[in-house]
């Protein structure tokens, strides 16, 4: 009978390396799922926490639209989103030791969201998403950087204006107080 031969053993620095990597791309993946859920989050209360905000709140919190249509049942202003990962975190491709030689990881980061506001009577009476909008399953998580500052914008409460500055009275030198 033969004796089976021996695996060959690798050294010590590469025993582990597949580990690593596992759990290195476990970390980066529970990382990254977690922000495009909290986005996909924003995204989702966007459709309902935004109607009834003012074409004016709108403008403060998103900006100036990049387009607007009129149709029969109200104004629509679109604003557009694109080019990286939500939250602006983009993960570079991770040069990793793999058993089977050497391997790289990245996440994909294109993706584009375009944030249709339809107002009626100066109000958002409906909020709709379109575009290559999801982040693997979090949907429309590509919409949350517009949707996100206008969450905030209602959560605080649009800012009233300053009191007006009162300067104090210049008196004629010589005058007094009570003339």
């Amino acid at each position: 009978m033969r004796e089976a031969a021996a695996a060959p053993s690798l050294p010590p620095n590469r025993r582990l390396g597949g580990a690593r990597a596992v759990a290195l791309i476990g970390l980066l993946a529970v990382t990254l799922c977690g922000c495009a859920a909290q986005e996909a989050r924003n995204a989702y209360l966007g459709r309902t926490e935004l109607v009834g905000l003012s074409q004016s709140d709108v403008r403060m919190c998103a900006g100036f639209p990049t387009g607007t249509a009129e149709d029969r049942r109200g104004e629509i202003w679109t604003y557009a989103h694109g080019g990286t990962t939500p939250g602006g975190l983009t993960t570079p491709a991770l040069p990793l030791m793999m058993p089977w030689g050497p391997s790289s990881v990245g996440v994909a980061t294109d993706g584009y969201c375009r944030v249709q506001l339809r107002f009626v009577k100066d109000r958002v009476a409906e909020v709709e998403y379109a575009g290559a909008t999801d982040v693997g399953a979090a949907r429309n998580a590509f919409c949350s950087p517009i949707i996100r500052t206008c969450l905030s914008y209602k959560e605080s409460g649009p800012k009233p204006a300053p009191p007006p500055s009162r300067k104090p009275a210049v008196r004629e030198p010589g005058s007094s107080p009570d003339s």
